[in-house]
């Protein structure tokens, strides 16, 4: 969450899935509050969508997102 409030200190608690850290990662695709919007986006893109890289740096997943 913007480098913990600019601390640059580890990730704040996700406020949806006690005990896991909201990180970039978990966010998209792990968070159970977010599920059916991963849902959408491995529908949507496939295998391609369980990439954190991919999606943040590829230009096709872009319109997706």
């Amino acid at each position: 969450k913007h480098l913990h409030h600019l601390c640059k200190s580890d990730s704040p608690p996700c406020p949806h899935c006690p005990g896991i850290d909201e990180t970039v990662y978990h966010h998209p695709l792990k968070c159970l509050h977010f599920q059916q919007d991963c849902h959408s986006l491995v529908q949507a893109l496939g295998h391609r969508a369980t990439s954190i890289q991919l999606l943040l740096t590829n230009p096709s997943t872009a319109p997706t997102l």
